[in-house]
């Protein structure tokens, strides 16, 4: 159930109020979620805001339960056109309970922001950015099994998803969408990579359910943190040069610190991302280089990308999507990947649509080969509060262990059809 009201003299005053509740069985298991939120917006003149949210969520698979408390309010401030402010409090408090262990964590603090934009005559615009935020953080521990349920994320592909605990258990990992919590399939919808003391989810190309930027649940069992109070400090920035409405320059700091004793098992990182684009007509290429250096891992990445869009007629285009990835990490390993994707979409009728999309993912990590290769196709139709898909998608997956092959074929064939009331 949600409700949105704007209220107020000049109806400044944004509030939406959201519940819900679901039940969910896999293998047996059932997960049961209890979810609360509240955001307000106040509109107090035009150069300044105010935002208010809290939520809740309860979740129990038994005889795991696990809660989420969180709020913040902050104000923003536009001093110029071109400088905003930004000032928040929030705080975070989570408890996690099972017969072996439990775990309860609170996080509080303060953030500030800073965002200015200048535009250089006619052949440039200049961008920077900054923040700064303190915390102070308490965590308590017994046993040695963490238990997380349900920890959102957003999957997309050629972009690293990395779990929020260290030293997850990679077997005890479970995606579910976030819609609908349909299950995502290990091997065919995502990979699980551990770099260092991080596991990341990496989205493949030949998923058929769970396109590029599908919001998912995660659930998993990592090992028991520690117990410990400390202060932290986050600081991130942001510059961005662009030039002739064609090139672009940038550079991004992300760095973490902290005052906890050497017992407890926190991340301190320092990361650092250059960058070039270009965007020509329908060409955007583009090309960056990072430096990530953590206590929990270490590797240099070089990215590459090359998008282009093609509009045909009205309704209708072509869009073909490059991408290479190459990562070193500390211990003198490699992963590299190369990706392809083509799609073409056209607007039969006012109320018919066809789309038709093919990639091909290459990856080598470890001395292991992944070859995946995807095609799909689909009709949607709409009329009024109706709509239906009807779709073909096939899946080719070959990977070369150093020691064995596996290959795989998957044919999937779907309708869905829904009704708005």
């Amino acid at each position: 159930m949600t409700d949105s009201e704007r209220f107020g003299s000049r109806k400044q005053i944004t509030a939406t109020t959201g519940l819900s509740y679901s039940q969910y069985g896999y293998l047996d298991q059932w997960t049961k979620t209890l979810h609360a939120s509240e955001n307000v917006s106040i509109n107090h003149r035009p150069t300044l805001d105010s935002l208010y949210n809290v939520s809740y969520n309860h979740s129990t698979m038994e005889p795991i339960t696990s809660s989420v408390l969180q709020g913040m309010g902050a104000i923003r401030h536009r001093l110029y056109e071109s400088l905003t402010s930004s000032l928040d409090v929030h705080g975070t408090a989570d408890e996690n309970s099972n017969p072996l262990t439990s775990s309860s964590n609170s996080r509080y603090g303060l953030g500030v922001r800073e965002d200015y934009t200048k535009r250089l005559g006619s052949w440039g615009r200049l961008t920077l950015g900054g923040s700064l935020i303190a915390d102070h953080e308490n965590h308590e521990a017994t046993g040695s099994i963490l238990m997380t349920i349900d920890e959102p994320h957003t999957l997309r592909l050629a972009t690293d998803t990395y779990l929020k605990n260290p030293n997850v258990f990679e077997s005890t990992i479970v995606v579910v969408r976030s819609s609908d919590r349909f299950p995502a399939t290990a091997g065919l919808d995502y990979r699980v990579v551990r770099t260092g003391a991080l596991t990341k989810i990496e989205l493949l190309v030949g998923s058929a359910q769970f396109p590029d930027g599908t919001g998912v649940l995660v659930t998993y069992q990592s090992a028991s943190q520690f117990s410990a109070a400390y202060e932290s400090l986050n600081g991130s920035a942001q510059i961005r040069l662009d030039l002739f409405n064609t090139f672009g320059i940038y550079g991004r700091m992300n760095w973490l610190d902290n005052n906890a004793p050497p017992q407890a098992v926190t991340e301190t990182l320092t990361d650092w991302i250059v960058g070039v684009d270009a965007t020509w007509r329908w060409l955007r290429a583009g090309a960056e280089y990072e430096i990530y250096d953590s206590n929990f891992a270490e590797f240099d990445a070089v990215r590459l990308f090359e998008n282009f869009n093609f509009p045909l007629a009205v309704g209708t285009s072509v869009r073909l999507d490059f991408g290479q990835t190459h990562y070193r990490y500390a211990d003198e390993r490699t992963e590299t990947r190369y990706q392809f994707i083509g799609r073409f979409d056209t607007q039969l009728d006012t109320w018919l649509q066809w789309n038709l999309e093919a990639g091909y993912h290459l990856q080598d990590i470890y001395e292991t080969e992944e070859n995946l290769a995807a095609a799909r196709t689909g009709l949607v139709a709409v009329w009024g509060k109706l709509s239906a898909k009807l779709g073909y998608h096939y899946n080719y997956q070959l990977t070369t262990y150093p020691v064995s092959t596996e290959r795989r074929d998957r044919h999937y064939f779907y309708l869905y059809v829904k009704r708005t009331f």
